[in-house]
């Protein structure tokens, strides 16, 4: 029988009004979106449903932001019925895939990427960085050029190994804008700045993984209940120490979503249900494998018929 697993997406899907359709169609959606304001303190759902978008954009705010809609969606999802025996996320949504498996309670999860959100935006000069997306070139060309064009004073990396064919570089303003011409030269078939001014995955950004170190260790975890995938090594998730360990290093650590996925096609999943705002992940899979099955809904009244899809083909998953 095939198996399913869980998608969560990271930084850079959130608009404001993310999800807020899910809150009357579902009211366990609804409740969690109480549940982050209580444990926040502040009225995350306002912030979701009515912005300003240059609030829900700084990071201290998209990082639960994503987390709460994410999840609320995967609320969605298991009222109509589904259930799955894995989950990976691109970065932040790493957090909101142990969620999903019982790694960390709700509460504990939306506070601890609040405080992640804070240190990241901390360690690192505001706007003193970029990030791009180079598409058609090989992983050994785009970190070969980006250790070219570093320097002492001036640092970009490889930071995101996507899928085939799409890899994320970080780093400082003028070594990223550097590497960008030289990846053109080398024959990259287009480079895609992002909205995204600090260097995520980085080794610039090792400052805030020893800044959320004592905050990750002091939490409370669990062991997954579902098969929960590392972005920083693809290992499986077995244990506390492990988790805290590649989520400290996840920060300053380039993700390797591909591998993960890779690991995940190697363990026998060969379906996945892309949970959450945006929609770009299940692309990402399909140049990895195409043979991989995806499902996707992002409107609230789209998850009944998609659920029903995948019981047909798959019995809904199987019970957590």
């Amino acid at each position: 029988m095939p198996k399913l697993a869980l998608l969560f997406p990271g930084q850079g899907v959130q608009r404001v009004g993310m999800g807020v359709d899910l809150t009357t169609a579902y009211p366990a959606a609804y409740s969690l979106l109480q549940q982050a304001d209580a444990a926040l303190g502040w009225s995350l759902s306002n912030l979701i449903a009515n912005g300003p978008a240059t609030e829900l954009n700084v990071t201290p705010y998209t990082q639960p932001a994503i987390l709460t809609t994410s999840l609320a969606y995967w609320q969605a999802w298991q009222e109509a019925g589904v259930r799955a025996e894995a989950a990976i996320g691109l970065s932040l949504g790493e957090y909101s895939a142990l969620a999903a498996a019982g790694a960390l309670d709700f509460a504990t999860a939306v506070r601890l990427v609040h405080e992640r959100g804070k240190a990241m935006d901390a360690a690192y000069p505001a706007d003193a960085g970029a990030v791009a997306v180079v598409l058609g070139l090989e992983r050994d060309m785009v970190q070969a050029i980006c250790e070219e064009e570093s320097r002492t004073d001036s640092f970009v990396q490889a930071s995101n190994f996507n899928c085939p064919g799409q890899i994320v570089i970080a780093g400082d303003k003028a070594a990223v804008e550097h590497a960008s011409d030289a990846l053109i030269t080398a024959g990259a078939k287009r480079i895609i700045p992002l909205a995204v001014s600090a260097p995520f995955h980085t080794r610039l950004l090792r400052p805030a993984g020893a800044i959320f170190a004592p905050l990750l260790r002091a939490a409370s975890w669990q062991i997954p209940k579902l098969t929960v995938i590392s972005n920083v090594d693809a290992s499986i998730y077995q244990s506390v120490e492990q988790m805290q360990e590649l989520l400290e290093r996840q920060v300053s650590e380039p993700i390797e979503f591909a591998a993960g996925i890779k690991r995940l096609l190697s363990e026998g999943f060969t379906h996945f249900l892309e949970v959450g705002p945006g929609g770009s992940l299940g692309a990402m899979v399909k140049r990895i494998s195409s043979q991989a099955v995806i499902y996707q809904a992002t409107a609230a009244d789209q998850i009944g018929r998609v659920a029903e899809q995948i019981q047909r083909e798959i019995g809904g998953g199987l019970v957590e």
